[in-house]
């Protein structure tokens, strides 16, 4: 193609890109003409038996829609359930055999993940009492405060820069507790002093939570600002 036929094929495609927006522009303004002079003729509204008509049709859309969300997400939270309950029942399997008192406990935990949360729920246990002794806490930290009450007893630990520490204890009688896990960065099973333990990693905050069924107790440390081998060391270091 030379030169003159390419500069005359560019003349063609511009004139007919100008005569297009004309034709666009005018047919725009009818039909906002139109849709204007409808709007004031009462005779032309729609029959109300075609606008239910026509509302019972996306409603029939919508509903289909939501049954495959919400499909997809009973689906997914099922896989998230019964991936909790078999690690519990692989880790309760021995007590079980062994202990009553386990037994007792354990079967009156049930542990739901829903994805941005993790649910402890027991349904009754009764509390033994604890004697809780901290062994070691990561260096910067100081205990600020401990609060007690009838069913839970928090350690608070504080840091000059910026590390902060909770050790929580709680009765699991009749309780449920939830714990963040949205978005977690780690979320795995790890042992501490021979019990298991969930471990969530989200940026800097760091929680671990253990059950005691032989205790009836949950105990919970979270973190922030705080390595995960101190807030693990940490965790070992309890005794109670």
């Amino acid at each position: 193609m030379t030169r003159r036929e390419e500069l005359y094929e560019r003349y063609h495609d511009a004139l007919f890109a100008l005569l297009m927006e004309e034709v666009s522009e005018t047919q725009g303004k009818k039909a906002l003409e139109e849709n204007e002079r409808l709007n004031q003729d009462t005779l032309a509204e729609v029959p109300p038996e075609i606008s239910a008509r026509c509302m019972d049709c996306i409603r029939r859309a919508f509903r289909r829609q939501r049954t495959v969300a919400a499909r997809r997400t009973v689906l997914r939270l099922s896989r998230g359930i019964a991936a909790v309950l078999l690690a519990v029942m692989l880790l309760f399997t021995g007590a079980f055999a062994f202990s009553d008192s386990f037994r007792s406990a354990a079967l009156n935990l049930f542990i739901e993940y829903f994805g941005d949360r993790i649910d402890f729920n027991f349904r009754h246990s009764e509390g033994t009492g604890m004697q809780i002794q901290v062994g070691w806490v990561p260096e910067g930290l100081e205990l600020t405060e401990k609060i007690e009450e009838s069913t839970s007893t928090v350690y608070i630990y504080i840091g000059k820069a910026g590390q902060n520490l909770t050790l929580a204890f709680y009765q699991t009688k009749g309780s449920s507790f939830s714990f963040d896990s949205e978005d977690a960065d780690e979320m795995t099973d790890i042992s501490i002093n021979g019990r298991q333990a969930l471990l969530i990693v989200k940026g800097n905050s760091i929680q671990i939570i253990q059950v005691t069924p032989d205790k009836s107790m949950l105990i919970h440390v979270a973190a922030e600002n705080v390595s995960k081998s101190d807030v693990i060391k940490f965790a070992e270091s309890v005794t109670y």
